[in-house]
């Protein structure tokens, strides 16, 4: 029964990456407009339903493994080292992405994906629905680093995610242009002089935010310790006689 369950799971995986492959090389091609879900399914060879069982849209389809960037700040500020806050984390985080950036879009084949994501309206909006969903889950991964829910706390969170991230997508947008010839009157060191000077305003302002969450986490914590610690030292006495009298 096991091993009948597992044959369908690598079938379906299998057709799921022939599916993915086949509309990444049919986008490249021809464009993302131009392009149909029966193109797809004709080129990988399965019904059009099955091309939707896998990817809801088109956009998913061309995103498809491609979007790592979605989650990875927020694991930074999960899997930052020990006495790093989360925002001196995410700021060295996204400085080092977007320094190395130009050399990960350096192959012809991730060239060709920038060309065709900068020529399609439909793409970029999708893109930017995907950074609003990246904001959401770094806001997330802030808060679990405060150790704190409060209402006030989640719209610093919110605050923390959203200007990291916006600055961000400018300079992402701005090594795109570079790299596409779109922006000759700005050059790499300018791109990477320009990333150090924002990332370090945007941190020194947004450490205040992380200094009051992570001590206010802290006087919550004593303060449910000490309370704590006052309900049983007031509960034994009266333990203690109880189990006298018994």
């Amino acid at each position: 029964m096991q091993e009948g369950s597992d044959r369908r799971a690598r079938k379906k995986a299998l057709t799921r990456t022939e599916i993915r492959d086949a509309a990444h090389l049919l986008f490249a091609e021809r464009g993302f407009d131009a392009v149909t879900i029966a193109d797809v399914a004709e080129r990988a060879d399965v019904a059009v339903q099955t091309v939707f069982n896998h990817f809801a849209t088109k956009e998913d389809l061309f995103f498809a493994d491609r979007t790592p960037w979605v989650d990875r700040p927020a694991r930074a500020v999960r899997e930052r080292p020990d006495g790093v806050g989360p925002v001196a984390a995410l700021r060295d985080f996204l400085q080092r992405e977007i320094n190395s950036y130009p050399a990960s879009v350096s192959r012809l084949e991730r060239r060709r994906y920038l060309e065709v994501l900068s020529g399609s309206d439909a793409l970029r909006a999708a893109e930017s629905q995907l950074y609003r969903v990246a904001e959401r889950t770094l806001a997330r991964a802030v808060l679990e680093a405060w150790q704190t829910d409060a209402p006030g706390l989640r719209l610093s969170a919110d605050l923390v995610a959203g200007q990291f991230l916006s600055a961000a997508r400018v300079l992402i947008v701005a090594q795109r242009r570079l790299i596409l010839d779109e922006q000759a009157d700005v050059t790499d060191a300018d791109i990477a002089a320009t990333t150090t000077a924002v990332f370090d305003s945007i941190a020194a302002g947004l450490q205040v935010l992380d200094d009051r969450a992570q001590a206010e986490s802290t006087a919550v914590g004593s303060t449910t310790g000490s309370s704590t610690s006052a309900t049983s030292s007031s509960t034994s006495p009266a333990v203690s006689g109880t189990a006298k009298a018994v």
